[in-house]
């Protein structure tokens, strides 16, 4: 008896082992990303006024979307990153249609590509 009680915690304990890895797995999009944040906006870091609010939008669905907007928090600190396109420097990421979209939408002009990042500024 007891060893039958043993061998269910053992393998309901595998169970739930095997569901946080494959979770995380999901979460961190497996395989892991190869490239650095730094190195992805390093680029762009160097065409961004360093004493400026930048303004932040992307065409990335939900969680996605927010993951890039952290990302750049990060990388572009000391510059506060704030969502939308109040500031006067903004950064868009996404594709060449949705930066499109948002210049006209917003009056902005892009003034530099990096990869899949844009910088807009106001007219």
């Amino acid at each position: 008896m007891r060893l039958l009680s043993l061998l269910l915690v053992v393998a309901a304990a595998a169970v739930g082992l095997g569901r946080d890895v494959s979770v995380h797995a999901w979460k961190e999009s497996w395989p892991p990303r190869a490239q650095r944040i730094d190195d992805r906006f390093a680029a762009v870091r160097k065409l961004l006024p360093p004493d400026e609010r930048i303004g932040f939008v992307s065409d990335l669905p939900g969680e996605l979307s927010g993951k890039l907007q952290f990302d750049a928090l990060y990388a572009l600190a000391p510059r506060i990153v704030v969502p939308g396109t109040g500031p006067r420097v903004v950064l868009a990421g996404g594709s060449s249609e949705f930066v499109l979209r948002v210049c006209v939408a917003y009056r902005l002009q892009e003034v530099a590509r990096v990869g899949d990042l844009s910088i807009l500024e106001h007219l």
